[in-house]
């Protein structure tokens, strides 16, 4: 939205497109894993979600404290993940966008990775901070690849200092 001049500031959380080919390889199989996963639970996933270990087990590639979320959150998440129609198209194209030097040029910018983020791990902020040197890079401590569960706080003051 940056780049089509539609948003006039940009935050992007644990953002894609800063991976290599082993990397879009690792993120495809996670996502395929933990949707193959939840779905092969079916009737038992409401009640593991209900225990810390459940959800560290479940949610833990995601999450950076995953034992903190509420357990109807969990099981509607891993259900709207098991029933997303337009999964599968995604995870196609998942690795063929690349960020390319220049695409957000004047625009603000602020980058965020969970240093917790097992999903695109933080150390892809190197490349990040190389390919966009003027935007903030902010590193989110204990947070997962969805930081907004973890640090909702951060996030949220994240996107106002930046807009």
């Amino acid at each position: 939205l940056g780049r089509r001049g539609v948003a006039r500031s940009v935050v992007a959380f644990s953002p894609a497109g800063f991976f290599g080919a082993a990397g879009a390889r690792w993120c495809r199989g996670v996502v395929s894993i933990a949707r193959d996963g939840g779905a092969a639970l079916g009737p038992a996933m409401p009640w593991l979600m209900r225990t810390r270990p459940g959800r560290t087990v479940l949610c833990g590639i995601f999450y950076g404290k995953p034992g903190r979320l509420d357990p109807s959150d969990c099981v509607a998440d891993a259900r709207a993940l098991i029933t997303a129609s337009g999964f599968d198209a995604a995870r196609r194209r998942l690795g063929e966008w690349r960020y390319e030097k220049g695409m957000a040029d004047g625009l603000p910018v602020t980058i965020a990775w969970g240093t917790r983020d097992l999903v695109l791990p933080c150390r892809q902020a190197a490349r990040a901070r190389v390919l966009l040197p003027r935007a903030r890079h902010v590193r989110l401590p204990g947070c997962g690849h969805l930081p907004f569960a973890d640090d909702p706080g951060t996030c949220a003051r994240l996107v106002l200092e930046t807009s």
